[in-house]
């Protein structure tokens, strides 16, 4: 009866294994290599540089950064050695799952309308008319009710941009 009473640590519960994303430990290796990428210009800026002078030179700054990136993305890369893959499946099967969290339909729609809105701007429709038809279908993309409200935003946003830049600013749109 006496040994029931003593009190016992309790121990706590096993915390559950953190998993990855998809895609980031190949998100990792790929912020590595343009790390290395800017180590590699910032040596090659660092080199031209005169000796006396190179710590103070516009060359320290790049190299300073790049190597941080570098040191900090191993130092990311090591942490998530131990933690289990955010996909699962054969290869293709994780492929898509990786492109699908990256690139949610959301984006893909907005990026495709962004490079219409360029091409478009590129092919001479002109900014005044090209921006408000961009900034109208992407809002009632986005907002997906009351395309009259939109309509009015895209107005608003229209006319700032017009009394800002063209007006205050003088800037020559496309």
């Amino acid at each position: 009866m006496e040994e029931q009473k003593k009190c016992s640590v309790p121990v706590p519960p096993e915390k559950p294994q953190q998993k990855l994303a998809p895609g980031e430990r190949v998100f990792a290796y790929i912020l590595l290599v343009l790390g290395l990428c800017c180590v590699y210009l910032s040596w090659d800026l660092w080199n031209k540089v005169d000796t006396a002078k190179k710590m103070t030179s516009a060359a320290a700054v790049p190299m300073i950064v790049s190597v941080l990136w570098v040191v900090l993305t191993v130092f990311v890369i090591l942490s998530e050695r131990k933690m289990a893959s955010g996909t699962s499946g054969t290869l293709l099967e994780r492929i898509k799952t990786t492109v699908s969290y990256i690139f949610p339909v959301d984006f893909v729609v907005m990026f495709l309308a962004t490079i219409a809105y360029c091409i478009a701007l590129y092919l001479g429709l002109g900014f005044y008319i090209a921006t408000p038809l961009y900034l109208y279908a992407t809002i009632c993309y986005l907002q997906k009710k009351d395309p009259v409200k939109n309509i009015l935003w895209t107005a608003i946003i229209m006319a700032m941009i017009y009394l800002l830049f063209d007006v205050l600013f003088g800037v020559v749109v496309p």
